[in-house]
């Protein structure tokens, strides 16, 4: 790499450092628009060479540091903690290096930069940014083009692709089925075959990504709808007063014992299930009755399991 390359490489990443620094929040399409970069060149810093950084999306998919953050808490400056992760991620991917990579950059960026404050991160899963699947997928993306995609079964959907996207650490393809006229979420890793194809999206694609905004998991079903009334005990109704678990969670009632109630917008039961079951016994289902028995059939085969 030449030296004027790299120059201008260092100068954008400190520069993106600092606005996550200074919480500005911005998108990958303001930064590439900002260094006249493309998308995938902002990909690429942020998920490559910032890798180091605890980097994530908020709500409204802009890049912001995890809470707790801070290049001021660091022992180094910030050309300093660049010139650092950078060296250190040329050993990833390396078979004997990659582990020992992953232990120093997290002893180094992590423990001691954010001392006297320890935050868990999720891990997220590893995608290839520079595979072709991905890189088709990304262009067909841009250029609102079909494609055909083959998954394990060895079955090939045509769909509309619009967003890459993250769900619990784990990624998928946000597109329609074309054949039954529903978004749907494909596993990105068992996409093994990407065929672009000479149609365009007929999609309003403002209205599919509003849409994206307010599905919470991978398990939503497109077209429906459900509300689910849940009353929360008071041990444990601090936490759902202080996070939001569904965007549109919305605290209904709150009972003089210290418990509440609160309802979840949701289009299938699936997408709901790891909120109730992670906080059971303290947490029942008011409404919908059906998905009450559902839960209630579904802990007593559990316990036969157990007891068998």
């Amino acid at each position: 790499m030449a030296t004027k390359d790299y120059d201008k490489i260092l100068t954008r990443l400190v520069l993106i450092l600092s606005k996550l620094s200074a919480d500005e929040r911005p998108s990958t399409a303001e930064l590439a628009e900002e260094f006249n970069v493309t998308i995938r060149t902002i990909q690429q810093d942020v998920y490559r060479r910032l890798l180091s950084f605890p980097i994530i999306k908020d709500s409204d998919g802009k890049l912001k540091f995890i809470d707790g953050y801070s290049l001021d808490r660091s022992s180094f400056d910030t050309d300093e903690m660049i010139l650092l992760s950078l060296g250190l991620s040329q050993f990833d991917g390396v078979d004997k290096l990659s582990s020992i990579f992953n232990n120093v950059t997290k002893k180094i960026m992590h423990s001691k930069f954010l001392n006297p404050y320890f935050i868990k991160q999720d891990d997220i899963e590893d995608i290839d940014i520079d595979s072709y699947i991905n890189n088709t997928l990304e262009d067909a993306i841009q250029k609102r083009y079909l494609v055909k995609i083959k998954c394990p079964s060895n079955d090939y959907h045509e769909v509309e692709p619009y967003k890459i996207t993250s769900f619990d650490g784990i990624w998928y393809l946000f597109a329609k089925d074309t054949s039954i006229d529903k978004i749907k979420t494909y596993l990105f890793s068992n996409i093994k075959k990407v065929e672009v194809l000479p149609k365009i999206q007929n999609e309003n694609i403002e209205k599919v990504l509003q849409q994206l905004e307010d599905i919470n998991t991978a398990w939503f079903e497109d077209g429906h709808k459900i509300e689910v009334i849940v009353k929360i005990k008071s041990n444990i109704a601090q936490y759902f007063k202080k996070k939001e678990y569904f965007k549109n969670q919305k605290i209904t009632q709150e009972n003089s014992d210290g418990s509440i109630e609160a309802s979840f917008s949701v289009s299938s039961y699936e997408e709901f299930d790891n909120i109730i079951k992670s906080w059971l016994p303290d947490i029942e289902v008011v409404e919908p009755i059906e998905y009450r028995d559902r839960l209630i059939k579904e802990l007593r085969e559990y316990i036969n399991n157990l007891n068998s």
